[in-house]
């Protein structure tokens, strides 16, 4: 579900900015449809991350569309338990593997 104006309401940088002004912990209370802002906002350093459950997102009542099912929970939990995986700790290293495909191709 796409939405633009809500996307320009969410201001994710305000979560860095909140931190060093307030020197305080930051959390971030996700209402939209999809689990990317919940993810950036762990990425800028929110600490908590709360959003909605539902059995079904068709189903009526007022939180249901911007809640997450089952799938939804598992994807943003997955993801943020893999993320210090996925960036790694800023240093280039090669692999054995990596440095016999390089002689291979005479990269080194």
């Amino acid at each position: 579900m796409k939405n633009p104006i809500f996307d320009e309401l969410v201001k994710l940088k305000l979560i860095s900015y909140y931190k060093k002004k307030y020197k305080c912990e930051i959390g971030y209370s996700g209402h939209e449809p999809t689990v990317s802002p919940s993810l950036l906002a762990w990425y800028l350093g929110a600490e908590y991350i709360e959003r909605h459950i539902t059995l079904d997102r068709s189903m009526w009542g007022t939180d249901q569309a911007a809640s997450l099912a089952e799938d939804g929970i598992k994807t943003l939990s997955e993801v943020v338990s893999k993320a210090p995986t996925f960036l790694g700790n800023g240093k280039k290293f090669f692999r054995d593997e990596e440095k016999k495909l390089l002689k291979k191709f005479k990269y080194w």
